[in-house]
């Protein structure tokens, strides 16, 4: 926090590293990502439970109550991840929802739309990836918070009335996510 870091300039990059331990690039995949560059300090490192994570983003609370301007980097990183979900193999995404519901459960300031509507990608919707990041980001989000609240991020999202479209085209029913969601 005394260092003289250029937190204007290297936002994002503070929070890809936050969160992965390494700059996202294109091409970027957990997989094989074991070189000596690499933080071994990341949400990705830690455990896939809320108490291993939580650090982390007490972590970001504590550096962005003193530097608000790094909201629109930890927005614009959050979108890079779920963008780029389908390269993190089921821990990585399990863990990326329990960083993302964390995030919006301590109210860090990102806006929910930009955020959630990047896991709509036809990819990822039809692979299924999508759905199950939602479930996962959901379960921990009540884990804290009343429904209520979920269904105020919904709306500030604009998935209020969308949440048929994160089921694969031919599954988009009712009858479908009434299932689902018993199961």
């Amino acid at each position: 926090d005394q260092s003289d870091l250029d937190y204007n300039r290297y936002n994002e990059t503070f929070f890809e590293v936050l969160f992965t331990g390494w700059i996202l690039s294109a091409s970027s995949s957990d997989k094989g990502r074991e070189g000596d560059d690499d933080l071994h300090l990341n949400v990705l490192a830690a455990g896939a439970t809320r108490q291993e994570i939580l650090p982390y983003i007490k972590f970001m609370q504590m550096i962005m109550r003193k530097k608000p301007f790094l909201v629109k980097g930890l927005e614009a990183t959050l979108c890079k991840l779920l963008r780029q979900l389908e390269f993190f193999d089921e821990e990585g995404k399990a863990k990326l929802a329990i960083a993302t519901a964390l995030v919006f459960n301590m109210k860090l300031g990102p806006l929910p739309e930009p955020v959630m509507q990047s896991l709509l990608d036809d990819a990822k919707v039809n692979k299924g990836t999508s759905l199950s990041f939602l479930v996962a980001f959901c379960k921990e989000y009540l884990s804290k918070d009343p429904i209520d609240e979920l269904d105020m991020l919904f709306k500030r999202a604009r998935l209020d009335n969308k949440m048929l479209n994160f089921f694969p085209q031919g599954k988009r029913t009712i009858d479908n996510f009434n299932s689902y969601f018993t199961e």
